[in-house]
């Protein structure tokens, strides 16, 4: 007598939700794309990476929702401020320049220092005010402030003395001030 093994069933094959892996996997880093293939995933067995899926997909959009609204917001202001302190910057250097070429003398404007018009200009396109001192040798640019209005109590003197973070910390702090009620 041979002894046969009895036959042994075949193992279901494990069933997967392909498009719940895929939105689990994209809801990492792209979380809006994520979260609706995950949405869609729910509908199909096995749920699991699609529940994963939406929840971090959900918490991923509302962190993109965050830092658009904080873009939108802030963005422009931002762009402001580095744009009038890279102005700051070549202003200086360029008056630095004019001293060393002129035996110490401050420039008697900012049209002295050959500069173009949108550096010596704000991001509004107002002309920066420049005043000098040739006895202490120190100089001011006067930003006219964010209502663009001239002598309206929210100008800021960008002073010789400044270094580029002061000036973009000046210039925020006015920026803030501007939209206080």
């Amino acid at each position: 007598m041979q002894f046969e093994p009895e036959p042994q069933p075949i193992p279901a094959l494990r069933q997967s939700n392909v498009l719940g892996i895929v939105g689990f996997v994209l809801s990492f880093c792209l979380s809006p794309i994520g979260l609706i293939l995950s949405l869609v995933a729910l509908a199909k067995p096995p749920r699991g990476f699609a529940i994963a899926g939406t929840i971090i997909g959900l918490l991923g959009s509302l962190v993109w929702a965050g830092l658009i609204f904080v873009f939108v917001m802030f963005g422009p202001a931002f762009v402001s401020i580095f744009e009038d302190t890279s102005d700051y910057a070549q202003i200086s250097r360029a008056i630095d320049a004019y001293k060393t070429q002129n035996a110490g003398a401050l420039p008697p404007d900012l049209a002295a220092l050959n500069l173009s018009a949108n550096v010596i200009e704000d991001h509004d396109g107002n002309p920066y005010a420049y005043s000098a001192d040739p006895s202490t040798g120190e100089w001011t640019i006067t930003f006219i402030g964010w209502d663009g209005v001239h002598d309206s109590g929210d100008e800021v003197d960008l002073t010789s003395t400044m270094s580029e973070s002061d000036v973009g910390k000046a210039l925020g702090d006015a920026y803030g001030e501007s939209k206080k009620p």
